[in-house]
C-alpha cells in the first residue's frame, strides 16, 4: 500500500463505476475525476487487473510518461457555496483549507473544508456554521474539525 503523497503503479487501462450516477455509471479515469470534483462522496469503484478496488475521494489516477499512476490528492468536502464577497468581487479560488473528518452513512471521509479566496481584494474566509449546517453537516465539535451528515444523526434516531 503506497503511503500518503507516493504513487504505485496501476494497469495501462482504468476503468470507473459509479453506484450514483446511473445509467452512465462507467467512466475513463480523466472523465471520473470531472465527474466527480464536485461530488467526491459518490460510491466509486476503480477495475485493476480485472477487478474492483474501492476508490476513496482523496485517490485520483494521473497519466505520466511512463504509464498510470494512483496519486493521493487533497479533497475538499462539498458545502453551499459562499454568496458574495464584501468589494463584490466575482472571481474566486476554492483551495483545500483546515483537515476535516466527515462521518455519513458510508463511512469515515478525511477531507479538507474549502478556503475560498477572493481574487479582487485577496480575502480568505471558510464556510461558517450556518454554511456548515446548510450544506447538510452537524458539528461534532466546537472547531468544526469533526462533521456528522444530518442523513446519519436521522438513521440512528429512526433506530431508536
Amino acid at each position: 500500500m503506497a503511503s500518503r503523497g507516493e504513487a504505485r503503479r496501476a494497469t495501462p487501462i482504468f476503468s470507473y463505476r459509479c453506484r450514483e450516477c446511473l445509467p452512465e455509471e462507467w467512466f475513463c479515469g480523466d472523465c471520473d475525476v470531472l465527474r466527480h470534483k464536485k461530488q467526491p462522496l459518490h460510491n466509486r469503484e476503480r477495475v485493476i487487473h480485472g477487478f474492483f478496488e474501492a476508490n476513496p475521494p482523496t485517490s485520483c489516477v494521473i497519466k505520466g510518461q511512463d504509464g498510470y499512476c494512483i496519486r493521493e490528492k487533497a479533497c475538499i468536502s462539498p458545502t453551499v457555496k459562499v454568496p458574495y464577497c464584501s468589494c463584490e468581487g466575482t472571481n474566486f479560488t476554492i483551495l483545500p483549507g483546515k483537515p476535516v473528518i466527515l462521518i455519513t452513512n458510508n463511512g469515515r471521509f478525511d477531507l479538507h473544508q474549502p478556503l475560498y479566496v477572493c481574487q479582487t481584494c485577496q480575502h480568505q474566509w471558510t464556510p461558517d456554521l450556518k454554511d456548515l449546517l446548510r450544506s447538510g453537516y452537524w458539528p461534532a465539535s466546537v472547531n468544526s474539525s469533526t462533521l456528522y451528515t444530518l442523513d446519519l444523526l436521522s438513521s440512528f434516531q429512526e433506530l431508536k
